[in-house]
């Protein structure tokens, strides 16, 4: 059966440290309670990349669960004391200079130093291919297969 009330402690967990918290009652109070107790290690990110999540047992197979913002307080209401909440931070996506709706800038394609790449010679000089063909290999000639291994008898 659910808990109805949330437990009076939990713990917060980033990467090695474990902090004690008091429950948060949102999401975001969540967010601002970890940024408190993590200063040093969430200082310049920005809230919307920290995330939470705690370690379940599906199927008897240990797994990890992310606490979205609309179920942070059904999940909070079910964990017991002292259980441990994970603190992450999300990869951010760099959008710089424009918007979901319009395609990134091209790479500007002309040199701007001198020392910045330029043309490379062909790998090879450029020869004419002959029109004419080389000839079939006769019957003395062997491929590498044939030379290497021997056809099996052919049973009908």
């Amino acid at each position: 059966m659910p808990r109805t009330a949330s437990p009076s402690i939990v713990t917060y967990r980033l990467h090695k440290k474990m902090v004690y918290v008091s429950p948060a009652e949102s999401y975001e109070e969540a967010v601002d309670f970890a940024k408190a107790v993590f200063a040093d290690e969430l200082s310049g990110i920005d809230r919307t990349r920290v995330v939470f999540s705690i370690n379940v047992a599906v199927q008897h197979t240990p797994r990890t669960v992310q606490i979205g913002p609309m179920a942070w307080n059904a999940v909070i209401s079910t964990l017991v004391e002292y259980e441990i909440i994970d603190v992450s931070v999300q990869s951010s996506v760099c959008h710089v200079g424009y918007t979901d709706d319009t395609p990134p800038p091209y790479v500007d394609t002309h040199p701007k130093h001198s020392w910045s790449l330029s043309p490379l010679p062909p790998c090879r000089p450029h020869t004419p291919i002959s029109p004419a063909r080389s000839p079939s290999p006769g019957k003395g000639t062997r491929n590498w297969f044939e030379r290497h291994f021997q056809p099996l008898p052919f049973q009908v």
